[in-house]
């Protein structure tokens, strides 16, 4: 076997890697190499165009109260005690949040909490 010179070894694994058999003497003009060309063409539509332009078309009012937790409600142990009233919003907040604490969910299940929303909606609609 003969020995080959570093040059030809170069060229014969350029060959193999890159699949260009035709040499850039011999190019035609816009050649395009069969092995790089797969990355150029568009993949298949699935219809995503479509929902990303409706997405965009959605005008969602932004506001810090939809993203940022309530944490200044602290627990009132106060309204425990059956005597005790609120005095603002803010104190009823407290409470209710402090009530509804004190019970886990196997206490209130959807059933329930559905009826104390209806309550409580139903008596802050007299409020008006």
């Amino acid at each position: 076997m003969s020995k080959i010179s570093k040059d030809d070894l170069k060229e014969v694994i350029q060959d193999i890697l890159f699949e260009n058999h035709i040499k850039e003497m011999f190019t035609p003009d816009n050649f395009v190499n069969s092995r790089t060309a797969m990355f150029d063409t568009p993949g298949p539509t699935t219809g995503s165009e479509i929902v990303q332009q409706e997405e965009e078309n959605i005008e969602i009012p932004i506001t810090a109260d939809d993203f940022i937790p309530v944490v200044t409600l602290k627990r009132n142990h106060s309204a425990r005690d059956k005597k005790y009233s609120p005095k603002n919003r803010r104190e009823l907040k407290s409470a209710v949040y402090s009530t509804l604490e004190d019970y886990d969910d196997m206490q209130i299940d959807s059933d329930i909490s559905g009826k104390i929303w209806k309550s409580v909606t139903k008596i802050l609609s007299k409020v008006q």
